[in-house]
């Protein structure tokens, strides 16, 4: 029967289908199909668990993922719900930072007008000390050229009291004649 079987497998389903080497040549044992069906069975059983337990755990790793999805949206809601809060904060820390950079700003503006006094101070003390040094030097000025004035002021007096009659006065009137004058003999 085997041998038929072959062939008509060669004929109809594949040309290469070969038949097997006989049970007599080989000395095999004939497994018979209970023993056979037995087998499938356990096998059938093992792999329906295996299946099972397969499923098990992919529900779980469903239910697992389900619940971290509803954590995770949870925690969405509860940042959602206190963003108001973390807005003022930021807000917050944004105009510290910006007040912080303006006091920075107004800092260093301080310190560039405060070193522009400094140095306008100091031109201002030369300044100062060179009028001073100038006033002293008037004052000296007046002080020697004041028998000059004098002098001047009395010929004038004495030249508005005269009038031209003063031009014809003698030279020993005139003290600065005086002095050239004895300077000659």
């Amino acid at each position: 029967m085997q041998s038929s079987w072959t062939r008509w497998c060669r004929l109809h389903l594949d040309a290469r289908t070969e038949r097997g080497t006989p049970e007599r040549m080989t000395q095999r044992e004939h497994v018979h199909a209970e023993v056979y069906a037995q087998i499938k069975d356990e096998v059938r059983e093992e792999l329906w668990a295996s299946l099972q337990a397969e499923v098990r755990e992919e529900f779980a790793r469903e239910e697992i993922e389900a619940a971290r999805r509803i954590a995770k949206e949870a925690c969405q809601r509860h940042r959602e719900a206190a963003r108001p809060h973390d807005v003022e904060r930021v807000q917050f820390a944004a105009k510290a930072r910006l007040m912080g950079k303006q006091r920075d700003v107004a800092q260093a503006q301080f310190q560039a007008v405060e070193k522009d006094l400094v140095t306008a101070r100091k031109e201002l003390e030369r300044e100062r000390a060179d009028a001073d040094a100038r006033a002293l030097l008037l004052r000296q000025a007046r002080a020697a050229s004041e028998p000059h004035l004098a002098h001047m002021s009395s010929l004038m007096k004495r030249y508005a009291d005269n009038g031209p009659e003063m031009t014809r006065q003698r030279q020993s009137d005139r003290p600065w004649r005086r002095h050239s004058r004895s300077t000659a003999n």
